[in-house]
């Protein structure tokens, strides 16, 4: 019994050992055997399981316990078809874990698929449909460790690193769940997303950031096709610029949005019904990519508004830069409806541009600037170590200076007033690196034309040169408002001229330069080693058949410049220069002569040196001027060898009998607001004149301002009378934009028979106003006060005279209307006269007003009272009838004799061109004098009548004509 049951207990042993051996050989076995050997039958299992072409190189280990499991070394897998072997896959090793169950029934079912360390290469783009098939085998889960991937839609060397991935793939009829973890140019990313029909993935940096979203449907219709939406979104856009190895402007740091549909298939990739938010800046349009021979690209966006301004700041670099810059062949058209650029808005801008093999052709591009100015060009770049280009551009606009001003010129430079409008023009480019060829340059503004050429040669000292003609150019408002004290006499001066070589080639075929037209003006000028030489600069239409020519050299190499300059022009240029001023000079048309001007030395101080030669006159201005300070202290000194001469030369027609030289001398200080004239002095045999004072130019709109005083020996207005100034309107002559105040001293104005001697005054002019107070001067000996006032309005001009005589001598005075002087006694007079003049030759005609003279105790000679007594005598009862010798006795007393007289008064009428003295009365004993006259020409009298009454007698008539320079005379018995 005992032993029966130590037998059945050792039979239980023996299945046990058996269990325990099988499992032993289970677990022992397979890590005896060298299943290296068996690697093409494992490569073919696993290319089977796989469905991709394997290569082993390392070892193979089966194990059956605990679970059937699978480990093979070193393994590659390649494309599942084609003769080609690209690497698809290199791992360090490779694990399946196997289902027991279905390998006993002949499946194969992988339960887990772990890989380490895969380097996954996608050498070519995908084109077929089982791009990730497995074969006949089905997995549960896959896990990747450590891996690596790269691929050519990724730049050279640019890889996804430290991979961490897992695959799980569910239940029957579930989508695949994948989660990742990588790193991409030193950044950490995300992945999560379900791979079913239904497709949706999402990735975005760990620890925060902009993250995109891509969800929509697979479909099988013929090859695999994706079409979806993706979409993006966060708060730091600067990461996926960084993922892509670009550095990034300051806009892409702030919000980040991305909304897109998306078709995916083996030949491509289209983003359509693009939105894309960087910042403040919206884009829209549609992006596409096709690889099925190579990879192209297309992209049509749209921004509503572009901040370029931003773009302006320093990008930040990406952590990895790019490798390899090289951009794909493609084509692009964006357009912006405003773009911010340098604090301007610029409108309607587009670009329509495409790159292929190295070269980006430029179809379109133009945006217009601030103020209306529009701008397009074209052509073809090619970014090569030279940097090659060739194209057209084209521009156009009402006014261009708002886009100038915009672009950072100074608008002092730009032409004075409204005429630099309408403009448009072409012109070719092309250059390289180092040179800038413009040509075929055509730019018309305000009918005028300019066509050249433009070279610019860049290097260690730049090069331009240009060649410019013009078919008209009006100078006149193309003159710029530029502050040339201040540009160029500032610390930098002239020192941009050492910075560059040139030249300048400019013709102009017609200009206007205030008024008057040149014709044929040419500019020939160069620039080397700092120094400006102006070859030559001419110009026709001044006056005279010579051009008017300058040349010389300014070197800007010293400090303050060195100018080296002479002028050469004809008398005819130096008069029509007055007239471009509005500055009448003293010479008559047509007068001849030269003028030469030299200036030497630095822009601060330069000596001048002015000859001129006009007519049989020689003149000589010398001294210093500082053109931007606009100083000069210069002699001057003009001789003329002919008093007559030098008077129908230089003045409106006045004459002189005497001959002999003339000579004016003279110091000139200038300034910006003043000339001063210091010791001017005008000599001629018969006259001598002297001025000192200030004169102030205007500044704005203001007028000149003229101070100091005048001195003349003689003056004879009776010189005036036919010079063509008697017959200008005063209002045209003497209306001018100046304010005077002078005090005026003439030795002696002969203007017989009126001739007045020590005539001083105060005179000045404001407001279309001329008046001259506190006026003297000896008239006859006697004291003259006189005032008078010029005023034009808006008719003509209106002339007022107040005359004071007091005390003339009454012998000078019957001297002047008489020619007789053998009058004594002392004449006062006092009135106003005025008039309105339209020239001055008609002002004595329109002077009237009445004078009041008077004289107190005095006689005339050639009148003997006595004899004129008996004369008039009444007839008797002895002798009723006059005789002969009563008539002869009248005559008599008209011959010898002095005739005393007392208070005696008389009335001047002026008008109409003439004066007639009325009302002249005379107390004298016994006998009553009447007298009038008449003189035509406000001159000596020419017609004269004298009443003589005898109290209860007779009256006789003295009637006197003037002949010639003397008077005949007749008397007639006058009824009382």
């Amino acid at each position: 019994m005992g032993q029966r049951s130590a037998t059945r207990g050792a039979l239980w042993v023996i299945p046990l050992g058996l269990v325990l051996l099988a499992i032993g050989a289970a677990v022992l076995v397979p890590r005896w055997i060298d299943w290296t050997h068996y690697r093409p039958e494992l490569m073919a299992l696993i290319g089977d399981v796989t469905g991709r072409r394997v290569a082993i190189d390392g070892d193979v280990r089966l194990t059956l316990l605990p679970t059937p499991s699978l480990r093979a070394e070193d393994v590659r897998l390649g494309e599942a078809a084609g003769e080609r072997s690209p690497i698809f896959l290199r791992a360090t090793a490779i694990q399946a874990d196997l289902d027991l169950g279905a390998l006993i029934t002949g499946a194969v079912r992988v339960s887990s698929l772990r890989i380490d360390h895969p380097v996954a290469e996608f050498l070519d783009l995908p084109t077929g449909t089982d791009f990730l098939g497995l074969g006949r085998a089905s997995l549960d889960r896959v896990t990747i460790t450590d891996g690596e991937a790269g691929s050519p839609l990724m730049d050279a060397g640019d890889r996804l690193t430290a991979i961490d991935a897992e695959l799980v793939f569910g239940k029957p009829g579930e989508a695949p769940r994948l989660t990742a973890t990588f790193r991409h140019r030193t950044l950490p990313w995300r992945l999560d997303g379900s791979l079913g029909r239904a497709l949706a993935l999402s990735i975005g940096p760990r620890g925060g950031g902009p993250t995109l979203r891509l969800t929509g449907t697979v479909a099988e219709e013929g090859e695999a096709r994706f079409v979806g939406k993706l979409k993006g979104e966060g708060s730091r856009g600067t990461e996926l610029a960084h993922l892509l190895g670009f550095g990034v402007p300051k806009p892409a740091e702030g919000r980040f949005a991305l909304d897109a549909a998306v078709d995916l298939s083996p030949e491509g990739l289209s983003l359509h019904d693009l939105t894309l938010i960087l910042g403040e800046q919206r884009i829209m349009g549609a992006i596409g990519f096709a690889w099925t021979d190579q990879l192209t690209w297309h992209a049509s966006l749209r921004a509503n508004r572009f901040d370029l301004d931003a773009f302006r700041t320093p990008w930040q670099p990406p952590l990895v830069p790019r490798s390899d810059s090289s951009l794909p062949n493609g084509t692009l058209t964006l357009a912006a409806d405003a773009l911010d650029w340098r604090s301007g808005v610029l409108r309607q801008a587009r670009i329509s541009a495409a790159w292929d093999d190295g070269t980006l052709t430029l179809s379109e591009g133009a945006v217009v600037l601030p103020g209306g100015t529009d701008i397009a060009v074209s052509g073809a770049f090619l970014p090569d170590e030279n940097w090659r280009f060739a194209g057209r551009g084209e521009v156009g606009g009402d006014d261009p200076r708002p886009a100038l001003v915009w672009a950072g010129a100074d608008p002092r430079w730009f032409p004075r007033g409204d005429r630099w409008r309408r403009l448009s023009g072409t012109l070719a480019l092309s250059g390289d690196r180092e040179h800038l060829s413009v040509d075929r340059l055509d730019v018309s503004f305000d009918n005028s034309r300019v066509t050249g050429a433009l070279r610019v040669a860049a290097g260690d000292r730049p090069t331009l040169s240009a060649t410019l003609t013009a078919d008209r150019l009006p100078l006149d408002a193309l003159q710029p408002l530029t502050p040339w004290a201040e540009l160029i006499g500032g610390d930098g001066g002239l020192a941009p001229l050492t910075g560059f070589d040139g030249s300048l080639a400019l013709t102009i075929g017609e200009s206007l330069l205030v008024d008057h037209p040149l014709r044929d003006l040419r500019l020939t000028a160069q620039v080397a080693s700092g120094v400006l030489t102006l070859t030559e600069a001419t110009a026709h239409g001044f006056g005279g058949p010579e051009p008017f020519r300058l040349s010389g050299t300014v070197d800007a190499t010293q400090t303050p410049p060195v100018l080296a300059l002479k002028a050469n022009a004809t008398w005819a240029d130096t008069a029509r220069t007055g007239d471009l001023l509005h500055v009448s000079l003293p010479a008559r048309a047509g007068l001849e002569g030269r003028a030469a001007l030299a200036l030497n030395g630095p822009l601060a101080k330069a000596d001048l040196a002015l000859a001129l030669k006009l007519g049989s006159a020689d003149a000589q201005i010398g001294g210093t001027w500082a053109p931007l300070a606009g100083t000069a202290l210069l002699d001057l000194d003009v001789l003329h060898p002919s008093q007559p001469q030098a008077l129908r030369d230089w003045t409106l027609g006045l004459t002189a009998d005497g001959d002999g030289p003339v000579k004016l001398t003279g110091r000139l200080d200038l300034s910006r607001s003043r000339l001063y004239a210091d010791s001017l002095a005008l000599r001629l045999p018969d006259l001598a004149a002297d001025a000192r004072g200030t004169l102030t130019f205007p500044v704005g709109d203001g007028g000149f301002k003229l101070d100091g005083g005048i001195g003349i020996s003689v003056l004879r207005p009776a010189q005036w009378r036919d010079s063509p100034a008697s017959k200008a309107r005063l209002a045209d002559a003497l209306l001018w934009p100046l304010e005077v105040d002078i005090a005026v001293r003439l030795g002696l104005l002969d203007q017989a028979p009126y001739s007045l001697t020590d005539l001083a005054g105060q005179l000045r002019f404001t407001n279309g106003t001329w008046r001259f107070d506190d006026g003297t001067a000896k008239l006859y000996d006697g004291t003259l006060e006189l005032s008078a006032l010029l005023a034009f309005g808006e008719s003509e001009p209106h002339l007022t005279l107040n005359l004071d005589l007091k005390d003339a001598a009454l012998g000078r005075a019957t001297a002047a209307f008489f020619d007789e002087p053998d009058a004594e006694g002392r004449l006062s007079a006092q009135s106003i006269l005025t008039a309105k003049a339209l020239t001055l030759a008609e002002l004595p005609s329109r002077l009237s007003g009445t004078l009041a003279a008077q004289s107190r105790d005095g006689q005339i000679g050639g009148i003997d009272l006595d004899g004129l007594r008996a004369a008039l005598a009444p007839a008797t009862e002895g002798n009723p009838q006059r005789s002969a010798d009563r008539g002869l006795a009248l005559a008599n007393a008209f011959t010898t004799g002095k005739l005393p007289f007392k208070d005696a008064t008389a009335e001047v009428t002026v008008g109409n061109g003439s004066a007639t003295v009325t009302k002249l009365t005379a107390t004298v004993p016994d006998i009553t004098i009447e007298a009038s006259g008449t003189s035509p020409d406000l001159g000596p009298l020419r017609q004269g009548r004298a009443r003589f009454s005898l109290k209860d007698g007779d009256a006789a008539l003295l009637i006197a004509d003037r002949n010639g320079a003397g008077w005949q005379r007749r008397l007639e018995w006058s009824e009382k």
